[in-house]
């Protein structure tokens, strides 16, 4: 069996504990945020990718990061419902 020790093993290390601790954190919250929250993780990645470890940055990494980024804005806006409208479904007639 492989020893863990080592570059290797630390990173695995560290890696269970990040993963543990989101998870954690994760269940602490309301699901909506937990949605969006999870949603940003492409684009810090991406940050994170191209920041500090020098990734090449490519003009489809900028608008799937831009999407990312207009989705989650998006999706925490207050919309607010109209009645009659195709968000409305409570006014089903039926």
């Amino acid at each position: 069996m492989p020893r863990r020790d080592g570059p290797t093993g630390e990173a695995i290390t560290r890696s269970a504990a990040a993963f543990l601790l989101h998870t954690s954190g994760l269940r602490r919250l309301v699901p909506s945020v937990a949605v969006n929250l999870l949603n940003v993780v492409p684009a810090a990645g991406l940050g994170w990718a191209v920041l500090p470890a020098d990734e090449a940055l490519s003009a489809t990494r900028v608008v799937g990061g831009a999407v990312v980024v207009l989705g989650l804005y998006r999706n925490s806006r207050d919309i607010p419902v109209v009645a009659g409208s195709e968000r409305d479904n409570s006014s089903h007639e039926g």
